[in-house]
């Protein structure tokens, strides 16, 4: 099983001129997700960081956020930033949606973990169920999910190049 954690950055709204970014962190295992969890409590021990501080690219403090890239860069292994073009007709949430699918293999079953958005979820469905893709999705808070924070911080990275 292949367990893939995602989160976005912008927004799909046409009138906004940023970028419309999905990022995908992707663990083979359970256990490499918790040697990541583990790594991140690491990381706040020795940067003295609260061990509920919540990594949020767009809100974190100059200094926290570019250690903390320095650390995704440097850590994550294997992850997907995929964009919506914004001058489709093509909602941004469906193209994404069917981005990823697309993305990934029939032969696997994959464990998607999502920060709480209902509109991502209900394409990311349709999308699995029509690419044939074995995927369970949970939405879950990005307080309460550091490995969700290191894709927030992914998307974040990749709107800034891209911006």
């Amino acid at each position: 099983m292949i367990y893939c954690y995602i989160d976005e950055s912008g927004t799909a709204s046409r009138k906004d001129k940023r970028p419309f970014i999905v990022a995908m962190a992707m663990f083979g295992s359970l256990d490499e997700v918790n040697e990541m969890i583990e790594k991140i409590r690491k990381f706040k021990l020795r940067n003295n960081i609260p061990q509920d501080f919540e990594f949020h690219y767009s809100r974190n403090a100059k200094t926290k956020k570019d250690k903390f890239v320095r650390f995704v860069r440097r850590e994550v292994k294997e992850f997907d930033v995929f964009e919506a073009s914004k001058d489709m007709a093509k909602d941004g949430y469906e193209e994404l949606a069917d981005m990823i699918a697309c993305s990934l293999s029939a032969n696997i079953k994959y464990r998607f973990y999502i920060d709480e958005n209902p509109r991502l979820q209900a394409v990311l469905k349709k999308a699995f169920k029509t690419h044939r893709v074995a995927a369970r999705i949970t939405q879950t808070s990005s307080k309460n999910n550091e490995v969700i924070q290191i894709a927030d911080y992914l998307a974040g990275i990749a709107s800034e190049k891209r911006h």
